[in-house]
């Protein structure tokens, strides 16, 4: 972490002891702490940032990806969801929620993101080879799941 990041953590925790209710100093202290790899900080700040500014889409996508990476992905999708609600045509909240929805193996659901994306911004960059994989992983369970169900009608 640079000096200068290492002097703005020091000022915003200021600010934060001044006001604890400091919406930008909580959103902006958590960016530089997911930055710095502290995600879970990161994500609780932008979480008590979002009680305040609801509003704001900014900061529920900030957490989103925060969770994401922690692996927590569910949480991750319903702060995509809310960013998604406050901002429908968000390319970086379509992507995200798609990603999400992937490692949780909601395929189809994935798929569908993706396939939003495309329609907003058709040169997204990895958004149709990621579409193609949803659709693969959601054409390999209904093979798998129509083969289990011919067994056991045997």
């Amino acid at each position: 972490m640079s000096d200068t990041a290492r002097d703005m953590i020091v000022r915003l925790q200021t600010a934060l002891r001044a006001d604890p209710r400091n919406a930008d100093a909580l959103y902006r202290l958590g960016v530089l702490y997911g930055q710095d790899g502290k995600f879970e900080e990161a994500q609780h700040l932008m979480g008590e940032a979002a009680k305040l500014r609801p509003a704001s889409p900014d900061i529920p996508f900030a957490r989103g990806y925060a969770l994401q990476r922690l692996g927590r992905s569910e949480e991750a999708v319903r702060c995509f969801d809310a960013v998604l609600a406050l901002k429908p045509d968000f390319p970086e909240a379509l992507l995200n929620r798609a990603a999400a929805l992937f490692r949780l193996r909601r395929y189809a659901e994935a798929s569908a993101d993706y396939a939003r994306l495309l329609a907003l911004a058709p040169d997204y960059p990895f958004a149709r080879g990621n579409r193609l994989r949803s659709e693969e992983h959601t054409s390999e369970l209904q093979s798998h799941h129509d083969l289990v169900c011919r067994l056991l009608l045997e």
